[in-house]
């Protein structure tokens, strides 16, 4: 069987976004609305995995939802240093204070993601290469929080199937 021989480097541009679009928004997680939004209108859709500040607050026993808004709009919550905004979404790690005095906040870390790259041989499995070569993580997606990490390797002139996850400790156990 003849086939056409592979470019040794493949694109090293930015990587194809919406190849990937569905994996690293949570996309193929969440319940897929039966009905297409009306043509022409814009549909935002708020990011799968985080919470309303106001919501995060009241779950946490500090007052109701309601009181929570309230004192967003006195200014008397921040988040990471700025002055919070009513329907403001928080996220794991931000830094949140009630009357400058820092609260611990429950929110769990992004749920872990999976992605099946085919790796081609001349790139190599690392993030920062000495040598400026092709890595895989340059054509792979990017991610809102966290960073890929790859399930094994492949040396540079191999080529085959690689894993990749966000979560260290699903990494270890695969």
């Amino acid at each position: 069987m003849n086939h056409p021989p592979r470019d040794p480097h493949p694109d090293q541009g930015a990587p194809e976004p919406e190849l990937f679009e569905e994996v690293v928004s949570g996309a193929f997680d969440a319940e897929q609305e039966a009905t297409e939004p009306a043509a022409g209108k814009r549909v935002l859709q708020p990011q799968v995995d985080t919470p309303k500040l106001h919501k995060v607050l009241a779950q946490a026993g500090l007052g109701s939802r309601l009181e929570m808004e309230q004192m967003i709009l006195e200014g008397r919550i921040s988040v990471n240093g700025e002055p919070a905004h009513i329907g403001q979404r928080i996220q794991y790690g931000d830094s949140v204070k009630i009357n400058g005095k820092p609260i611990r906040v429950r929110i769990a870390p992004p749920p872990p993601r999976v992605l099946a790259y085919h790796k081609p041989a001349g790139e190599v499995v690392t993030h920062d290469d000495p040598q400026n070569r092709p890595t895989v993580f340059r054509r792979l997606p990017k991610l809102h929080t966290g960073k890929w990490q790859s399930v094994g390797r492949l040396d540079l002139n191999t080529e085959g199937l690689l894993l990749f996850t966000n979560s260290g400790e699903l990494a270890n156990k695969l």
